[in-house]
């Protein structure tokens, strides 16, 4: 291809359906604090999201796609013992996933140090506070993580302490998604 010729149509670029596939392969052989495959949580994470996302954002194929990604790579760059190493923002890239899908998928995975859960969920909020579709996955993240069928199996002092931990940030991240219009959806 010459200089300055305009491509016709975009560059290629990942979907949901590659972020689930390359989800399923890092934590294939991983398990949550109950013992349950971890990539469960991960299925759990992308079906809520889908939900509030078709409840709030009817035509943004490209928007769904992306959040849908975020769904399924929000724990990724977590530090877990893998086959082929560590997912790092490099390998990320290298795997061609956006620009926008990999920095957020960072902040997701390892959010500002220091500081408590809520501190860290307040900050969250307060980078993404015109971002809905990033927003829904922390949300979509947080429910699931404190889901009390989920947290049933875990020993009292275990369940107690992520209670508390997740308790306190879901409204901080709620009231944000609620500033830009999202309404909860209730069953």
């Amino acid at each position: 291809m010459s200089a300055g010729v305009q491509l016709i149509l975009p560059p290629l670029r990942r979907t949901a359906a590659d972020a689930e596939r390359f989800a399923r392969v890092v934590h294939a052989g991983q398990f949550d604090k109950a013992g349950q495959p971890y990539i469960r949580h991960l299925e759990r994470v992308a079906a809520r999201t889908e939900r509030y996302f078709a409840a709030h954002f009817e035509h943004r194929l490209r928007r769904w796609d992306e959040a849908i990604q975020l769904a399924w790579l929000h724990d990724i760059l977590e530090p877990d013992p893998r086959p082929f190493g560590p997912v790092t923002r490099e390998r990320l890239e290298q795997e061609g996933f956006d620009e926008d899908v990999v920095v957020k998928t960072v902040f997701l995975g390892q959010p500002p140090s220091g500081g408590s859960y809520l501190e860290k969920a307040q900050t969250f909020a307060i980078w993404y506070s015109t971002d809905l579709h990033t927003l829904l996955v922390k949300i979509a993240d947080v429910e699931d993580n404190s889901d009390p069928a989920r947290l049933a199996h875990l020993p009292a002092e275990t369940r107690a302490r992520l209670e508390k931990k997740y308790g306190a940030a879901l409204p901080v991240l709620k009231a944000a998604a609620e500033r830009l219009g999202w309404k909860e959806i209730t069953r």
